[in-house]
C-alpha cells in the first residue's frame, strides 16, 4: 500500500491536488477525511468524493467488520451518570477519603470526565494507568490520591463494559481492533487533510487504515520552525515512524510579499523586516466598538465592489463577541454565522425549569412564585398573574404551602394546571417522562396558540418558528433522557423530579436556539481553530488581544501542570496548558497566512489589557513604523450603519437639511422636539419634562410638617407619594415596614404616658414600670396581629423580644432624663389642623394667600412655664445641617404651632429634639440657648439656634409654597438620594449630565 505524508508550508493545502486525483476514480471507491464539518461542505461541494470526518469513519468501519450488535455509542451525559454510580460504589466501600469531600461538588464529575476522556483518546487502560501511577510512586497524600484515581477510573470502565457501551475513544480503538484483526475497507484510496491535531487513538486509526488501501495525508510541519510546527510535531513524527513517506512540498500560494514573508518567515529566522503594505492594524476602546469597527472596514470593502465570498472574518472563539451576529444586521451585512438566543431563557424551557425548580422544592416559596410568574401560564392555565402579584403586596405567606392553597382556593389558575403539576410532581421512568412530556406538548398546541397569535399580530414570524425549535429542544431532550437511563442500564428506574432538573439543566448549558439562519452567500465568520488550507483576497482578524487570543487556559486542579509533565515522562500523554498557546500559535499564524491581498487586526484596549503578544511580534517582524495601528472612534467620519448614524446625528447641536429628512424619514417628523426633551428636562428647572404639572393643588394650600419635609429634600419624591399617593410594590413578609412599626410604637408610649401625665418616672418604681409598659405593649402589638398589620407567622415571637427591647431601652433613658429635669409630658400625639384635631391649622399668608398647616407632635413636655417639643424616630434623625439649611422644617413648624395655637410665649419654648425608639436616646433637634439650663442632656449640644432655625425654615417653606402653586416638582433633590426611594426609578435622576458632573468634581 502506498503511505505518503506531504510536508506543507505555512497556509498551503493539496486539496485541490487529491480532489483532482480522486476524481479519476469512480464514486465511492475514494474518501476524503476532514477535521470539521466548514471542511467537509468545502469538499462535498465539489461532488467528486465521498467525505467524512474521522469520527464517522470510526463508524463506517464498524459497519463495515462488525458481526452483530457493536457496542453502543453513549453521550456525555449518559458517561457522567455511569462516573456518578461508580464513585457511588467507591464511596460505599469506603475506598475513597482523598476525594471525599468532593464527591458532591459540582464540577468534580465533570473534571474527572474530561481526565477520563484523555485517557481514552490516548487507549490508556486502567490496568496501564494503574501500572504507570504504581512506577511513579509517590507517597502520602498524593499517592493516596493517585490509587483513588485510578480505582475510580477502573470502576468507570468496568461500569461501561458491563452496559456494553462506549464513548467516541472507545469506538476508535473499536475500529482499531476490527481492522487490525483482518478487517477490510470499500475504498481504494484515501486523503487526509487541513487536520493539525489528531489523539494517539485517531493517529492508530489512521495508521490501521494505510494497511489496507493507499492514505496520502497533507500535514503543515516546518522543522525551519519548531514553535510553530510543535502543534503537528508529534503526528508528524508518529506517521513517518509508521511508514509514510514523508515528502517536502513547495508553496505554491501567491500573495504579496510582505503576506508572503509572514507565511514563510513568522517565528523563522529571516529578519530582513520588509515594508508592511498589506497588513492593517487597528484598536478600538470596548468589545462593541471594535465590532463596529471591523465591521464599518467591511463595508466599505463592498461598497467598492468586493464580493461578499472574498471576505472572511475570523476570531478565536465566537463566545467572545455575543452580540456579532446582531451588528451585522445593524450594518446591513448578510453573514453565515446564525443568529441565536440563550434556550434557557425562552419561554417553554423556562416553564419547564421552573416547574421541576418548585417541585423538587416543594417548601421554596420563591420557587413557586417564580413559577406562577413564568409568561406562559395565563395562556396554558389561564393564570391570574396580575392578580397574584397584587396577593403577595397585600397578604404574607409564610409557607409555600399557604401560598398554593391561597392559589388553589381563589381560583387564580384553572384545574387542569394541578392536574398537569401532579404530574411533574411524581417519580417516573425515564421513558414515561418522555411519553408524559410528549403528551403535554400534544395538548398544549403551542405551535397552533403561537399561530393563532401570529394571526392576531401578536407575535411575528420569527417568534412562531422560535417556539416551533423550543419544542423541537424539549423533545429531543426527554429523547435523550429515555436513551441515557437506557444506556446506565436503568430502563426501569425510577427517576425523581429532582434527578430529571439536574438532567433538565445539564442539557440546557450552553443550549441555542436559531433565530435567524444564517446566509450561505454572506460574509463568513469562523473560528480561526476551525479553518486552514483555503484563501480569502481579504482576512479580518478580530480579538488579538491579550488573554483572548493567545487564550489563558487554566491548569487543570486534578493534575497540574507539572504532574501532567511527569506522567508524560512515564507514558501518559496529558495535555498541559502550555500546549494551548502552541496551538493558538498556530491557528493565529495559519488564520493570517489565509490572506491572499489585505490582512486586518484589531483588537480592543482597556484598563484591564491591551493587544496580544502577537501584534508586537509583527512590529518586531517588519520594517519600524510601517506598521501604525488606527485608532477607531464612532464619529460621524466613520459611521457605517443607519442606527448608529441616528445616535450621532441626535448628538449634533445643527444638522443640514439632508441629514434632518433622513432622521425625520426614521424617526418621524417630530425627532426634534422628542430628541429637544431630555435636554430640556433637566437644562429648564421648569421644563414640563422635569416635573413641572400646573394646577394638579388646589387653593388654597394644606400642607402637613412631613410632607413639606418630603417636598424639601426631593419635590419630585413628593408628587410621587404625597400627591399621586403611588406606593412602591413590595411583597409581604413577616416583618412589618417601618411605618407600622412606628406606629405601634407611638401608640404604645402614648398610652402607657397618658397613664403618667405630668409625673416624673423614677428608678425605683422602674420594675412595675416595666411589667406595665410591655403589657401596654402586648395588647397594642396584638391587636395589630389581629388587624393584619403585623403577618402571622413564626416571626411573632422575635418581632416581640426586638421591640420589646428597645422599649425597655426607652424606659430607662427617660427614666434618667425625667430624675434630672423639671419638664413631663403634659400632651401626646397632639395634632392641629387635621379632622377631631384640639387645634386649628396653622394658618400663614405667603403673597397675600393662606397656606393651612397641620402637624401631629408627638408629645410636648412642659414644668408649666417652658416648653420642650419631641420627635420619635424608629430610623435617623434629619441632621443639624439639614435643619440649618431649611430643609428639615418640622420641629420649627411645630414650635411655630405652639407659639401661636398653644397659645406659648416664645421666650417660654425651648426648642424642639429627637427621640430615637431603639435606644431611647434624645439627640438632635433645635434649642434656644436657655434650653441648657433646664435639660442637662443638652450641655454638650451644638444644635441650631431655634429663633435662626425658624427663621430660615419659614423662609424655605415660603419658597416651597410658591414652587408648590406653580406645580413645580422637578427632580432635584436635596444632597444625595437616599439608598432607597421609591420614585427614583420613575424619575431617572441617574439621567441627569449635570449630576453626573457634580458627582465627578
Amino acid at each position: 500500500m502506498t503511505k505518503r505524508l506531504y510536508s506543507l508550508s505555512l497556509g498551503e493545502t493539496l486539496r485541490e491536488q487529491f480532489l483532482a486525483d480522486a476524481a479519476q476514480y469512480p464514486y465511492g471507491e475514494v474518501l476524503y477525511l476532514v477535521p470539521n464539518r466548514i471542511l467537509e461542505h468545502l469538499v462535498k461541494a465539489r461532488g467528486v468524493v465521498k467525505t467524512l470526518s474521522l469520527d464517522a469513519l470510526a463508524g463506517e468501519i464498524l459497519k463495515e467488520n462488525t458481526q452483530g450488535t457493536p457496542l453502543r455509542r453513549i453521550s456525555r451525559q449518559a458517561q457522567k451518570k455511569i462516573l456518578e454510580e461508580a464513585l457511588a460504589v467507591a464511596v460505599e466501600g469506603g475506598q475513597v477519603s482523598y476525594f471525599a469531600q468532593l464527591v458532591k461538588k459540582k464540577g468534580f464529575l465533570d473534571s474527572l470526565l474530561n481526565l477520563f476522556n484523555e485517557f481514552a483518546q490516548n487507549s490508556l487502560a486502567p490496568e496501564q494507568f494503574n501500572q504507570i501511577l504504581v512506577s511513579w510512586g509517590r507517597p502520602g497524600k498524593l499517592g493516596k490520591k493517585d490509587r483513588e484515581m485510578a480505582l475510580i477510573y477502573l470502576l468507570f470502565v468496568n461500569k461501561l463494559r458491563e452496559q456494553q457501551v462506549t464513548d467516541l475513544s472507545g469506538r476508535y480503538q473499536l475500529a482499531v481492533e476490527a481492522l487490525q484483526q483482518g478487517g477490510t475497507v470499500p475504498w481504494q484510496k484515501c486523503y487526509i487533510s487541513e487536520f493539525n491535531q489528531l489523539s494517539s487513538v485517531q493517529l492508530e486509526l489512521v495508521e490501521a487504515l494505510g494497511d489496507l488501501c493507499d492514505v496520502e495525508i497533507g500535514l503543515f510541519y516546518d522543522p525551519s520552525r519548531p514553535e510553530l510546527s510543535a502543534v503537528t510535531e508529534n503526528i508528524h513524527a508518529q506517521l513517518v515512524g509508521a511508514g509514510f513517506a514523508d515528502l517536502k512540498e513547495a508553496p505554491q500560494i501567491q500573495r504579496p510579499a510582505d503576506l508572503d514573508f509572514f507565511a514563510q518567515n513568522w517565528r523563522g529566522s529571516d529578519y530582513s523586516r520588509p515594508e508592511a503594505e498589506h497588513i492593517h492594524l487597528a484598536e478600538a476602546g470596548t468589545p462593541e466598538q471594535e465590532m463596529r469597527l471591523v465591521l464599518t472596514q467591511i463595508k466599505k470593502k463592498l461598497q467598492s465592489g468586493t464580493a461578499p465570498q472574498d471576505i472572511l472574518l475570523l476570531m478565536r472563539s465566537t463566545s467572545d463577541y455575543p452580540g456579532l451576529a446582531r451588528a451585522f444586521a445593524l450594518y446591513g451585512l448578510e453573514t453565515t454565522m446564525p443568529t441565536v438566543t440563550g434556550a434557557a431563557s425562552q419561554p417553554l424551557p423556562d416553564l419547564i425549569t421552573k416547574l421541576l425548580q418548585a417541585v423538587s422544592q416543594p417548601q421554596d416559596q420563591g420557587a413557586w412564585q417564580n413559577l406562577f410568574r413564568c409568561t406562559l401560564l395565563p395562556l396554558l392555565w389561564d393564570c391570574q398573574r396580575d392578580a397574584l402579584e397584587q396577593d403577595y403586596t397585600q397578604l404574607y405567606f409564610e409557607r409555600a404551602g399557604a401560598l398554593r392553597s391561597h392559589v388553589k382556593r381563589e381560583r387564580r389558575i384553572n384545574d387542569e394546571f394541578w392536574t398537569d403539576l401532579a404530574f411533574f410532581q411524581a417519580d417516573h421512568t425515564a421513558k414515561e417522562w418522555q411519553e408524559g412530556m410528549q403528551d403535554l406538548l400534544d395538548r398544549w398546541n403551542l405551535m397552533g396558540r403561537w399561530g393563532s397569535l401570529h394571526q392576531a399580530g401578536k407575535v411575528d414570524l420569527a417568534q412562531v418558528k422560535l417556539m416551533g425549535n423550543a419544542v423541537e429542544l424539549v423533545k429531543h431532550t426527554f429523547e435523550m433522557l429515555e436513551r441515557t437511563w437506557e444506556d446506565c442500564g436503568q430502563k426501569a428506574a425510577a427517576v425523581t423530579p429532582a434527578q430529571l432538573l439536574e438532567f433538565w439543566q445539564d442539557s440546557l448549558k450552553g443550549a441555542t436556539l436559531i433565530l435567524k439562519e444564517g446566509n450561505p452567500q454572506g460574509i463568513s465568520v469562523m473560528e480561526a481553530g476551525d479553518i486552514q488550507g483555503v484563501s480569502y483576497p481579504y482576512v479580518f482578524i478580530m480579538g488579538l488581544r491579550d488573554g483572548l487570543f493567545p487564550s489563558v487556559k487554566r491548569e487543570s486542579w486534578l493534575y497540574n501542570d507539572g504532574e501532567r509533565t511527569e506522567l508524560n515522562g512515564l507514558g501518559v500523554e496529558l495535555a498541559v496548558s502550555g500546549r494551548s498557546l502552541e496551538a493558538d500559535r498556530f491557528f493565529f499564524a495559519s488564520a493570517a497566512a489565509i490572506a491572499a491581498q489585505d490582512l486586518y487586526l484589531s483588537w480592543y484596549r482597556d484598563e484591564e489589557g491591551g493587544p496580544s503578544p502577537y501584534i508586537q511580534e509583527l512590529l518586531n517582524l517588519y520594517a519600524e513604523g510601517s506598521l501604525v495601528p488606527q485608532t477607531f472612534y464612532d464619529s460621524l467620519d466613520n459611521c457605517a450603519s443607519e442606527a448608529l448614524l441616528e445616535q450621532l446625528l441626535m448628538q449634533q447641536e445643527a444638522l443640514a437639511l439632508k441629514e434632518q429628512a433622513f432622521l425625520a424619514k426614521r424617526l418621524g417628523s417630530d425627532y426634534a422636539q422628542r430628541a429637544a426633551t431630555g435636554k430640556k428636562r433637566w437644562e429648564d428647572p421648569e421644563s414640563p419634562w422635569n416635573g413641572t404639572v400646573p394646577g394638579i393643588l388646589k387653593e388654597p394650600l394644606r400642607l402637613s410638617a412631613s410632607g413639606l419635609d418630603v417636598y424639601l429634600q426631593c419635590p419630585f419624591a413628593y408628587l410621587f407619594g404625597n400627591v399621586w399617593k403611588m406606593e412602591p410594590w413590595e411583597e409581604q413578609t413577616g416583618y412589618p415596614g417601618p411605618d407600622v412599626v412606628g406606629s405601634l410604637l407611638h401608640a404604645v408610649l402614648a398610652e402607657f404616658l397618658s397613664r403618667h401625665l405630668s409625673k416624673a418616672l423614677s428608678f425605683s418604681d422602674l420594675p412595675q414600670l416595666r411589667d406595665e409598659l410591655q403589657q401596654v405593649f402586648a395588647d397594642q402589638f396584638e391587636a395589630l396581629v389581629q388587624s393584619g398589620k403585623i403577618s402571622q407567622s413564626s416571626l411573632l415571637p422575635h418581632l416581640r423580644k426586638v421591640y420589646g427591647s428597645w422599649l425597655s431601652n426607652w424606659l430607662k433613658q427617660e427614666c434618667e432624663y425625667e430624675q434630672t429635669s423639671s419638664l413631663l409630658p403634659s400632651k401626646l400625639e397632639w395634632s392641629f389642623g387635621r379632622k377631631d384635631s384640639p387645634w386649628r391649622a396653622l394658618c400663614r399668608y405667603v403673597d397675600d394667600k393662606p397656606v393651612y398647616f397641620s402637624g401631629q407632635v408627638d408629645r410636648i413636655d412642659t414644668n408649666g412655664t417652658t416648653y420642650a417639643i419631641l420627635d420619635y424616630k424608629t430610623g435617623q434623625h434629619p441632621s443639624g445641617s439639614q435643619i440649618k439649611d431649611g430643609k428639615a422644617v418640622q420641629l420649627p413648624l411645630y414650635a411655630r404651632a405652639l407659639m401661636e395655637l398653644g397659645p406659648v410665649d416664645p421666650q417660654n419654648i425651648l426648642g424642639g429634639g429627637y427621640c430615637s425608639l431603639r435606644s431611647g436616646k434624645r439627640e438632635g433637634g433645635t434649642w434656644s440657648p436657655e434650653a441648657k439650663k433646664y435639660l442637662d442632656y443638652l450641655a454638650r449640644s451644638r444644635a441650631p439656634k431655634l429663633e435662626e432655625s425658624m427663621e430660615k425654615a419659614f423662609a424655605e417653606i415660603d419658597k416651597a409654597v410658591r414652587a408648590l402653586r406653580q406645580g413645580a416638582f422637578p427632580a432635584a433633590p436635596y444632597g444625595s438620594c437616599p439608598p432607597y426611594c421609591p420614585a427614583k426609578d420613575v424619575c431617572r435622576i441617574s439621567e441627569n449630565p449635570k449630576s453626573s458632573e457634580q458627582e465627578q468634581e
